[in-house]
C-alpha cells in the first residue's frame, strides 16, 4: 500500500513545512513575552513576570524589575537592620542590596510582610554579596525582609 508520509516526493516537503509551523510559533511566542510588548500580569499593576504555567495565554508578562548581576547599580541599601537606603532613581536604573548579616535575610517585592503576586524580586542575601536589581518600570516598589518584615523594610521610588 502507497504511503504518501514515506514516499521520496512527499516526505521533504512536508518536513519543511513542518519546521517553518515551529519557527514560526517560536518567533509568535517570542515577540509576546518581549518587555516592550506593555500590559499587566491578572490586571495588576505590581505584577511581575509570570513563572506560573497556568497563566491565561492572553497575559502578557511585563517586567517591572529583575536581578541584574551585571549592571552598574546608581544606589546602595543596606539590608540591614535598620535598613539605609530609600533610593530615588529613573526607570532602567539599578540599586544594590547588600547586607553584612549573617541571618541571611530576604529582599522581597511587597507590603506588610506579604509578598506582591509575580514578585520581580524575592532574593537571600549572602552578607558581604550585593543583589544588584534593575527598576525598569516607574513606581513605588515596597521591599521587605520575609525574616524581620516590620524592621526591615523600604521603598525604592521610580521615576
Amino acid at each position: 500500500m502507497w504511503n504518501p508520509l514515506t514516499h521520496r516526493g512527499i516526505r521533504q516537503p512536508a518536513l519543511v513545512c513542518g519546521l517553518t509551523l515551529v519557527i514560526t510559533l517560536a518567533a509568535a511566542c517570542a515577540n509576546s513575552a518581549s518587555p516592550s510588548a506593555g500590559g499587566s500580569v491578572g490586571g495588576e499593576t505590581s505584577a511581575g513576570p509570570s513563572t506560573e504555567a497556568s497563566a491565561a495565554p492572553s497575559e502578557v508578562a511585563v517586567i517591572r524589575c529583575a536581578k541584574t548581576p551585571d549592571a552598574v547599580p546608581v544606589a546602595t541599601v543596606k539590608w540591614n537592620k535598620p535598613v539605609e537606603g530609600s533610593p530615588t532613581i529613573k526607570a532602567g536604573e539599578a540599586v544594590a542590596f547588600i547586607t553584612t548579616l549573617p541571618m541571611r535575610p530576604t529582599v522581597t517585592e511587597g507590603v506588610n510582610g506579604v509578598a506582591v503576586r509575580h514578585a520581580c524580586i524575592d532574593q537571600t542575601l549572602i552578607e558581604g554579596k550585593a543583589v544588584i536589581v534593575t527598576f525598569y518600570e516607574p513606581g513605588e516598589y515596597h521591599l521587605f525582609c520575609r525574616k524581620d518584615p516590620t524592621t526591615m523594610l523600604t521603598v525604592v521610588l521610580v521615576q
